[in-house]
């Protein structure tokens, strides 16, 4: 054996090849990934219809609640891909964008002034053609999106994927206490934590700007709490409250005429 033909034949790629073979690989798993949740989605939509004439028998243990437990799934994980499934069905989307979307903080199941099927209608190629390789384009399309579709409003606030978490934690709460029930709150807590966050950062990056920053700082910004849920929260109502006092740009502009 000649010296040399073993080690070249080792090195069949560069190390930059080997970077993009295992980003194409991890982008392919991506897509299955978001394939997979919608399946599950449809099957937990199957489920529900399939437990509805039976969510009133409390000895049959067969309601929709109690048939979610024991797949093992989280509540809140199983209502998410059963929403992730109704919201792809009915807007007609790829799953994977929809995925991506709420990983950014815009979360299409959400109730909002206007339909999934409607903001898809609206926004045409925009949304199909995404580069979801592109985190500016992603971003983007998000604050398109929560701003030109808001959230329904809910009295006098907004109905969030947060309120929506809030609520099934004080539900589980109220469940009896189980190793299921504990596995639930935990993953609940951790949906929460990581729910604030990305709208925290969803915030940071939207103002970043105005006060001469770029999306490092709003980056570092919730890093700096990230790992203390007491910290995030208080820099999260901090920032709601920032927000909400935001409506003195709109507040009082019909009078702005009569006092000239």
């Amino acid at each position: 054996m000649k010296k040399g033909t073993t080690v070249e034949n080792t090195k069949t790629t560069t190390p930059e090849q080997q970077i993009e073979n295992l980003i194409e690989t991890i982008q392919k798993e991506r897509r299955k990934g978001a394939d997979a949740a919608f399946e599950q989605g449809k099957r937990f939509a199957d489920l529900r219809e399939l437990t509805a004439s039976y969510e009133k028998d409390t000895k049959s243990g067969l309601s929709y609640h109690k048939s979610v437990l024991r797949t093992g799934y989280a509540w809140a994980t199983a209502e998410r891909l059963r929403n992730m499934y109704d919201t792809v069905t009915a807007a007609k989307i790829p799953a994977d964008i929809y995925t991506v979307l709420a990983d950014y903080g815009c979360d299409l199941a959400a109730k909002r002034t206007t339909t999934p099927a409607g903001i898809v209608h609206d926004l045409g190629d925009a949304l199909s053609k995404l580069d979801l390789t592109s985190e500016q384009a992603i971003r983007v399309m998000v604050t398109k999106i929560n701003g030109d579709y808001p959230l329904e409003r809910k009295g006098k606030s907004l109905s969030t994927s947060l309120d929506t978490l809030a609520e099934v934690l004080t539900s589980i709460e109220q469940m009896p206490k189980s190793g299921q029930t504990e596995k639930m709150k935990k993953e609940t807590q951790e949906a929460i934590v990581k729910t604030k966050k990305e709208m925290l950062l969803s915030l940071a990056s939207v103002l970043a700007p105005f006060i001469g920053k770029d999306e490092k700082w709003a980056e570092g910004y919730v890093e700096a709490v990230a790992d203390n849920p007491v910290l995030l929260d208080q820099r999260y109502q901090d920032a709601v409250k920032f927000a909400k006092s935001a409506t003195f740009l709109t507040e009082g502009t019909a009078d702005t005429s009569s006092e000239k």
